[in-house]
């Protein structure tokens, strides 16, 4: 562990402070909408599809797989105008059955909602990030965890504030912390919750080790890119591994998805200069993880 820790730069370091929680948001919130009110709201309104974002739970998340949303989120932020979106309106003051709020709707001739007080209960809850910080290609995963469960999401997801986003779409970070190693690293340093799974947030996650390559020695140019190279083949990999029905074709690619696997874990090691001895330790506990699991 101290050699891991010697060689690396802490994750929050690395990214730059750009570790940030999902929205905080009722779960029934008339915020949150499935599949059909979306395209419902789309045919009424078609410019609403501005405002209505897919919103993810940590439940639809995998690791190394691409996320797909079975929900979708409104988000209606301060400069937005409402009354640009009369068919999303009507649905959130009917889904929310705020009886004043409607009387006070209809007696303004139907401008836009308000609750007593300042502010508009439907706007884009305050996140302390950027809305645009969700559009962005990221690193998104589960804040607890059994397992490494990083993905990489580059459709603009939204998520709750039970995940957690890294602002980047570093494919070589994703393979440092989907690998065999990071999860050892992250079982010996971080407090078990919920049974044997840690909370990947705070200060103690922030600081696991990123080995940062040194571009102008060609060993770790080559290092760097090889892994890039390894984890974009894993994407597509587990992309059509979840797409198929054939049972046969599920055979083959978690056969080549486990060569993957190796394949990046011993570029990881070779990163942080693992020896031998010191790689079987790190593979035994992973078997040994996985037996108990």
């Amino acid at each position: 562990l101290r050699k891991v820790r010697n060689l690396g730069t802490p994750l929050g370091e690395y990214v730059l402070g750009g570790v940030y929680p999902g929205v905080r948001i009722d779960p029934r919130s008339p915020l949150l909408i499935d599949t059909g009110t979306k395209e419902r709201l789309i045919a009424e309104n078609p410019g609403a599809a501005a405002i209505i974002t897919p919103f993810l739970s940590e439940e639809e998340l995998g690791r190394y797989l691409s996320p797909a949303a079975t929900r979708h989120l409104v988000v209606v932020l301060d400069k937005t105008e409402a009354k640009k979106y009369p068919a999303v309106v009507r649905h959130l003051l009917r889904e929310k059955g705020a009886t004043g709020d409607v009387q006070r709707h209809r007696r303004r001739g139907g401008g836009e909602p308000t609750t007593s007080g300042a502010g508009r209960w439907y706007a884009f809850p305050d996140t302390g990030i950027s809305h645009d910080m969700f559009a962005k290609p990221k690193i998104i995963f589960p804040e607890i965890a059994g397992e490494a469960g990083f993905t990489l999401d580059m459709a603009g997801h939204y998520c709750p504030d039970t995940c957690r986003i890294i602002s980047t779409s570093s494919l070589y970070l994703l393979g440092i912390l989907n690998s065999r190693l990071t999860w050892f690293f992250i079982r010996q340093t971080l407090p078990q919750v919920r049974g044997d799974c840690r909370k990947l947030s705070g200060p103690q996650f922030e600081n696991i080790p990123v080995f940062v390559p040194d571009f102008e020695d060609p060993d770790d140019t080559g290092r760097h890119d090889a892994l890039e190279a390894l984890v974009q083949q894993m994407l597509t990999l587990q992309e059509r591994s979840a797409r198929t029905n054939d049972s046969g074709d599920v055979q083959r690619y978690r056969l080549q998805i486990a060569e993957l696997d190796r394949r990046i874990d011993a570029i990881v090691y070779d990163l942080y200069g693992l020896t031998p001895d010191e790689i079987r330790i790190v593979e035994d506990a992973s078997a040994r993880d996985a037996t108990s699991g």
